[in-house]
């Protein structure tokens, strides 16, 4: 029988489907984080509808690219608090002076342009 119905694992369905339009054509059903996959190798199977049914499977491996979906975080998110002398200029220590330092940490791959 010459007619073949694509399917993704069942563990994925929540994510990938075959087209109805058009076979074979593999589609999302919903948004795919890169924080939380960098790579999904996707289980399909083609099924004939002869008697008896033949079956395929094959692994596809599909890579995640990262979009600048997150913004930058503080590591002290209640906020930094720093002292400075005053006529820090005019007082014993080197200029430039430190008064303090700040990090912020950002999910996205640091490769992230888009």
């Amino acid at each position: 029988n010459g007619t073949i119905d694509y399917v993704v694992d069942a563990a994925m369905e929540h994510l990938f489907e075959f087209s109805s339009q058009v076979p074979g054509r593999l589609v999302t059903t919903g948004d795919i984080n890169y924080e939380e996959f960098r790579q999904i190798d996707l289980t399909v199977f083609a099924v004939d509808r002869g008697t008896p049914p033949r079956n395929a499977s094959l692994v596809v491996p599909i890579k995640i690219t990262d979009f600048n979906d997150n913004k930058p975080n503080f590591t002290q998110p209640n906020g930094y608090h720093f002292s400075l002398f005053e006529n820090n200029a005019s007082s014993p220590f080197v200029v430039p002076y430190m008064i303090g330092q700040v990090q912020a940490t950002d999910k996205d791959d640091v490769n992230t342009t888009i």
